[in-house]
């Protein structure tokens, strides 16, 4: 199928790469005859797909014009894939180098660039002109609140999170969400977003003595809103994942010695984000409960974590034995 769409770009290649399977894309590297290589992306199949591919190139394509390491597009076609009765999207991209790394594979280096690269993409999206082709993250996390309320509110689910879980979480956390992301739509410097800031997305690389950041990938959720909806989504990621390090020290490196290193007008350490990282740490507890047996979960060291977490902030209360 890549050979077939290779000749439909009316490309000559060499060789072709292992390939590289996300989320929502699959990416298939290739040496063209002219010694480039490049990334033939195969976009996953749903709802609105058409949009979501066009969207997150023009941000990802943008930013690389500003000297960001993103993918651009190589060729302006995009091609409809068919096969297996389905029918799918596939775009030509600039291959970046790199790799990513496992999060407990963080050093401080590693965290504090995050967080400096993360405030470039910011202070470059500043000024991205084409806002209207963005969904509200505000809108679309008040979506998922209310999900997460209908879910905690069934009887059945409080029931087994007590017995098999040995926890429980109070409806008035989740009510209190609503309202924080429903007065999050009117926050000021609003402006287009990552919100997928995480380990598999971004590609390291080092250059003798110095740890480079060579890769941002995968658009595919961008949205328009506050920065700090994007610090607290990745903030939430490095406090589970990096499991070598305190919660002290993270926010240390990330947030002061990173995001906010030399930055004209620093953000954290308000109320917004200390909520909006509880509500990503919380979303991220429903999605276990939602895709696994309760019965496994205490063997899954993320869940395990990710528990912790709500429950030194008094999220979740422990009941009994877990």
């Amino acid at each position: 199928m890549i050979e077939q769409i290779l000749q439909k770009y009316e490309l000559e290649w060499t060789k072709l790469l292992p390939v590289q399977k996300g989320y929502r894309n699959e990416s298939h590297a290739a040496v063209l005859k002219s010694q480039e290589t490049i990334n033939v992306i195969i976009h996953k199949c749903e709802p609105r797909a058409l949009q979501l591919v066009r969207t997150s190139n023009c941000v990802s394509t943008y930013l690389s014009k500003q000297g960001l390491p993103t993918r651009s597009l190589y060729s302006p076609k995009i091609l409809v894939v068919k096969s297996r009765d389905r029918m799918r999207f596939c775009t030509l991209n600039t291959y970046l180098e790199g790799d990513t790394i496992p999060w407990e594979a963080y050093t401080m280096n590693h965290i504090k660039l995050l967080g400096k690269t993360l405030r470039h993409v910011h202070t470059s999206l500043q000024a991205f002109p084409q806002t209207h082709l963005l969904s509200s993250v505000a809108t679309q996390q008040f979506i998922l609140a209310k999900g997460m309320q209908a879910y905690f509110a069934e009887t059945g689910v409080q029931s087994a999170m007590a017995k098999k879980l040995g926890v429980s979480l109070q409806p008035a956390r989740l009510r209190r969400q609503t309202r924080l992301l429903d007065n999050c739509q009117t926050l000021p410097h609003q402006q287009a977003l990552h919100m997928d800031f995480v380990r598999g997305n971004v590609l390291f690389k080092q250059h003798g003595s110095e740890l480079q950041i060579t890769g941002i990938l995968d658009f595919e959720k961008t949205a328009y809103g506050h920065p700090v909806f994007d610090l607290a989504r990745t903030l939430a990621f490095l406090l589970v994942d990096c499991k070598h390090k305190t919660e002290p020290k993270v926010r240390k490196y990330f947030i002061a010695s990173g995001y906010n290193k030399d930055a004209a007008h620093p953000l954290g350490g308000t109320k917004f984000l200390e909520e909006l990282l509880e509500h990503f740490v919380l979303h991220d507890f429903y999605k276990f409960l939602r895709h696994n047996p309760y019965e496994f979960l205490a063997q899954n060291q993320h869940y395990q974590r990710t528990r912790d977490l709500l429950l030194s902030r008094g999220i979740l209360d422990r009941i009994g034995t877990s």
